[in-house]
């Protein structure tokens, strides 16, 4: 029988310090989140330390209909290039104030700076210039289109990538309320090796559903049920 399979767009959110890259300049300010070296090394396991997926971002002042031309415009110049990109139009929540975003990978720099300029010449989009700023916690908030595969009843992995998974959770929820639930899942469960993000989906018209997302290249999948479970018992509490 074929696994189930979930196709959405998800809103995913999560906490992380940003600073300044160092190619940000005065021309356009470029933050990167976890900027310290060793950052990964105490929260999942060691290969990640110096993760691909290390993401910088670009902050709007203004874009019509963001997010959505934001994916437009992704989509266009990756057919121009032939190459997927890992740009996602989302916000960030600062001590300055919130911004919309583009969320990208490093690797992926010189395609993003090209796709800014794109959106700063065509389009009149204005991006955010500071001319000091010190390193702070932010709240992120990225959209994502993703396709999960089943491996267990409200348990998913990413298809397109094997260190990342979904746990379906009962109900909505703060922010705070969220990692307060992480830090019982670490205390109680002796689950420590993850990277946690709150993620949620519209899957029919007015069905949201939330999830446990986190990211992990040594999560043993056998485990995930009595993730599940302590996910299950511990959110009781909140």
């Amino acid at each position: 029988m074929n696994n189930k399979c979930v196709k959405a767009f998800f809103c995913i959110t999560y906490e992380a310090e940003v600073g300044l890259h160092p190619k940000s300049s005065d021309r356009l300010t470029i933050l990167e989140s976890n900027p310290d070296v060793n950052y990964y090394g105490s929260s999942v396991p060691e290969i990640t330390s110096t993760p691909l997926e290390h993401h910088l971002f670009v902050l709007a002042d203004k874009g019509e209909c963001f997010v959505d031309n934001a994916f437009k415009y992704i989509h266009k110049l990756e057919g121009e290039i032939g190459k997927k990109l890992h740009i996602y139009p989302g916000q960030l929540k600062l001590e300055e104030g919130v911004f919309m975003s583009l969320r990208f990978r490093e690797n992926e720099f010189d395609y993003t700076m090209e796709f800014v300029d794109y959106l700063k010449d065509r389009l009149n989009w204005q991006f955010k210039i500071f001319r000091e700023y010190h390193r702070d916690r932010a709240i992120i908030h990225y959209k994502k289109y993703i396709e999960l595969e089943e491996l267990y009843p409200d348990i998913y992995k990413d298809k397109n990538s094997k260190r990342v998974y979904f746990v379906k959770l009962s109900s909505d929820m703060e922010l705070f309320d969220f990692y307060k639930l992480v830090s019982l899942i670490r205390r109680n469960h002796r689950f420590h090796s993850f990277e946690p993000f709150y993620a949620y989906a519209m899957m029919k018209y007015y069905e949201i559903e939330y999830f446990f997302m986190f990211y992990s290249p040594g999560f043993v999948v056998d485990d995930l049920p009595r993730l599940k479970e302590a996910l299950d018992k511990e959110i009781m509490k909140i």
